[in-house]
């Protein structure tokens, strides 16, 4: 008999743990697919591009691996959903000369630093990466030392790739596989690739685009500026000298608007789009907010667009020093995601 209040005690002891565990992880804040990709990357990225394909292929109805794959990568270019990736272009060559790409992989994140430039692929949970190894071996590459899916560097260079038919594409010239981790790591230089490999493993920090990438959704494509180079990138200055006038009256016109230390836009399988405008402080993304949102809804002289025709303006936020803007109704044939990313850029003047 003096054991059960002791028994009921317990098990009422673990009840409430329990539940205060669950209170915890619900409100505890858990990273995005896209944050936690671009967390892979080195930390000093000042320029990301992501890619869900697994997303798109489930929005176009095509299986991993489908053999259908000229009619997807065509309307995934249709629909603005592939203009990110610098694989899309050369997925056939590359599933049949190298064993991976938008055919089957779960997603790809491009970095691009000052020191040069990264790509990230998970791969399929499926993926034979003993099978990868060998035809990179066989592609001309020279295997690791050690490592051949643990992390040593493959190492090929300018002559392997401009050999391999279909497949002259710098990016490819080095790479690392990590088959623990279900990871591809390509770049046009081996030194990025040694960089990038222990930052994949969890042995050093990666790039942080937390409220960035909390702001944008879960996209099937984003193109992102984590630093102020967006203002060059994407500045008016590139656009010729009248539609520079008419910018800077229309910035005016929308009340004027600061310059930017981060920019992302990222396109949804709703044909949604959230900008995400980051600034130096809250009290900076308050004063833009109404701002961005006017600029969203005019006239863009750089691209020679009207962006009410390729989407509406459904609202403008601030989430402490970001301003979000979401664009409902994407023009399916309009290329938005292009046109918010590749300068001059109207919605995002500095």
């Amino acid at each position: 008999m003096t054991q059960r209040p002791r028994v009921r005690l317990l098990a009422l002891v673990v009840v409430v743990a329990l539940l205060g565990a669950a209170a915890v992880w619900a409100l505890w804040p858990r990273g995005t697919e896209l944050g936690g990709a671009a967390a892979l990357l080195p930390e000093d990225t000042a320029r990301v591009t992501w890619t869900d394909w697994d997303g798109v292929r489930a929005e176009l109805d095509a299986e991993p691996g489908t053999r259908d794959l000229d009619r997807m990568l065509r309307e995934a270019a249709d629909l603005d959903l592939s203009s990110a990736s610098p694989t899309a272009a050369i997925a056939a060559p590359l599933a049949e000369t190298l064993g991976w790409g938008p055919v089957d992989a779960q997603w790809e994140v491009l970095g691009q630093a000052e020191e040069g430039m990264v790509l990230v692929v998970k791969l399929s949970e499926d993926a034979d990466l003993g099978a990868i190894a060998d035809k990179y071996e066989d592609a001309g590459f020279t295997a690791p030392d050690e490592g051949r899916t643990e992390g040593g560097l493959w190492s090929g260079g300018p002559d392997t790739v401009a050999a391999l038919p279909g497949l002259n594409e710098p990016l490819l010239q080095h790479a690392a596989l990590l088959e623990d981790e279900r990871l591809l790591i390509s770049s046009d230089q081996a030194a990025s690739v040694e960089r990038a490999v222990p930052v994949a493993r969890g042995d050093e920090d990666g790039l942080d685009i937390g409220p960035l990438a909390e702001s944008a959704g879960d996209p099937l494509a984003a193109v992102g500026w984590t630093t102020d180079r967006v203002c060059v990138d994407l500045s008016m200055g590139q656009a010729d000298s009248g539609a520079q006038a008419q910018s800077e009256q229309l910035v005016e016109d929308a009340g004027g608007v600061g310059p930017l230390d981060s920019y992302l836009v990222s396109l949804r399988a709703d044909r949604g789009l959230s900008v995400v405008l980051g600034y130096e402080d809250d009290d900076r993304a308050e004063r833009d907010r109404d701002s961005r949102a006017a600029l969203a809804g005019m006239e863009d002289p750089g691209q020679s667009l009207s962006y009410p025709d390729l989407f509406r303006v459904s609202e403008a936020r601030t989430e402490g020093d970001v301003v979000v803007v979401d664009l409902v109704d994407a023009a399916r044939d309009g290329y938005p995601l292009t046109n918010l990313s590749q300068g001059p850029v109207l919605l995002a003047a500095c």
